[in-house]
């Protein structure tokens, strides 16, 4: 099939995805293993494995199951144990706590600037996926606590998180971008560079989520979610409502511990990482390689876990520890289900051969400067879904093109790096596990996530190549 005839059928796909969804009221697990199917089919890849003379080539159900197992290989433990964190935090009273203390520093009035904030500066060393995961229970106490939009606060959570993931390092997406792209030792003038292109950005999409919010309702802008009983009153509460006791309630300590630990530990890899680049000839110091083991994200939240569990212990609710566990299991299952198919659906993609047909045409739009990576880089985080796959890959495809560009000085490479992030994050849609990560914990429909996530991601990466194409004047 033609990379024409591709597009259409993906297009047509997508449709197809919101309609079974959304109007079919079929659930987006077998929607999306459905559409998975019809587009490897489409594509033209083997009904079985086939031995060719370049190699095997896997059929239609490898391809599918590739995708699934390593979508639950990459994200699985993280989803996991984020939500077993996330139950723990929710159901001691430790979330409203947290709520408290950043609705405090921001101020209550503004409830969706202190999630927006919150999400751009975790992300810029966390997975957003799994930043996301971890900090939901805040963003639910957030909506109780406040009575404000639920969908505006959802919207500017993930748009912060976002953010800094796809454009600032140390994230791991544009210090592989700025790799590839030969301008590693320019990191610092990235990082000033990737936080000026974001701001635009994050204005933006403040100013979004709280228009969408007035539109939209979703089960946690109910009243009665709103209604501050004395069940979820920290500060405050009587001696004998809620938590059976006042002093049951976590201290703001406590409540933070199994956040703070693991995103500590997520961000110190980064610098580790840095740290062991000269000896990669040789072994790196065992301190050096604990704290890496230790920076991974399955293992920093298993840390994190650990200390949701003294959390549990200080507010003496030992006995329910099986049933909060039970509850972020349960809570896991349908979130695990759904970003596995949109693994398998990614991964059908990628081995259509989209990204190669993409660079055969690459000659043809090297006039587009610094539009051309940004528009490779969106093809190609539209098509498949990951981000940081779109950042890498794109990088790897306009290496070689850049003196055509006319993108070679070390700052228009360093912008050049942002404009391929700014396209990795146009646009999030069905694909990508994000986009169902932030639905399903956000209580959002398919079609709501679309006017809002998917939005968001639009205009989050037209901000940012609007910001890059003004520094280019500049720097020039």
């Amino acid at each position: 099939m033609s990379l024409a005839g591709f597009a259409l059928a993906f297009v047509a796909g997508l449709g197809f995805l919101v309609l079974a969804i959304g109007k079919g009221k079929i659930h987006p697990f077998l929607a999306l293993l459905v559409l998975s199917l019809c587009l490897a089919l489409l594509a033209g890849l083997p009904l079985l494995d086939t031995a060719t003379d370049s190699g095997p080539l896997p059929g239609v159900l490898s391809v599918i199951r590739e995708g699934f197992a390593g979508t639950l290989r990459d994200i699985g433990l993280v989803i996991i144990f984020g939500t077993l964190i996330g139950a723990i935090l929710e159901l001691s009273g430790a979330a409203l706590r947290i709520a408290e203390v950043v609705l405090k520093l921001v101020g209550p009035a503004h409830p969706e600037l202190a999630a927006l904030l919150t999400g751009w500066i975790v992300s810029m060393a966390v997975f957003c996926d799994s930043a996301f995961v971890l900090l939901n229970p805040v963003r639910k106490a957030m909506v109780r606590r406040s009575g404000h939009s639920s969908v505006a606060i959802t919207t500017c959570l993930s748009s912060g998180l976002f953010t800094s993931h796809n454009l600032i390092p140390p994230a791991a997406g544009p210090i592989a971008a700025a790799a590839a792209l030969g301008v590693s030792g320019q990191l610092p003038l990235l990082f000033l560079l990737g936080v000026l292109v974001s701001l635009p950005a994050l204005g933006l999409v403040y100013l979004f989520s709280l228009y969408q919010g007035k539109k939209m309702c979703v089960a946690e802008d109910e009243p009665q979610n709103h209604a501050e009983d004395a069940s979820q009153r920290i500060p405050d509460c009587e001696p004998e409502s809620g938590h059976e006791r006042a002093n049951d309630v976590p201290s703001a300590f406590l409540s933070f511990l199994p956040l703070i630990l693991p995103l500590l530990l997520m961000s110190l890899g980064a610098f580790v990482r840095l740290a062991q680049a000269p000896a990669t000839m040789g072994r790196s110091p065992f301190i050096l390689e604990l704290l890496s083991f230790l920076s991974q994200p399955e293992m920093a939240l298993a840390v994190g876990l650990l200390a949701a569990f003294v959390l549990t212990l200080s507010c003496g609710r030992r006995k329910e520890l099986g049933e909060l566990t039970e509850k972020g299991l349960s809570t896991a299952g349908p979130i695990l289900c759904i970003t596995a198919a949109g693994g398998a659906l990614g991964h059908v993609i990628v081995a259509s051969g989209v990204a190669e047909r993409l660079a055969q045409c690459a000659q043809t739009f090297s006039g587009l400067g610094l539009c051309f990576p940004f528009l490779l880089a969106a093809l190609l985080k539209t098509a498949q879904g990951s981000s940081t796959v779109a950042l890498v890959t794109t990088a790897g495809m306009v290496q070689s093109l850049l003196p055509a560009l006319g993108l070679d000085s070390p700052q228009l490479r360093c912008l050049t790096v942002l404009a391929i992030g700014a396209g990795a994050m146009t646009v999030t849609h069905a694909n990508d596990s994000y986009f169902w990560v932030i639905a399903r914990l956000g209580g959002l429909s398919t079609g709501q996530a679309a006017r809002t996530v998917t939005l968001a991601s639009l205009l989050e990466g037209l901000a940012a190549l609007a910001t890059v194409l003004l520094l280019s004047l500049v720097l020039v």
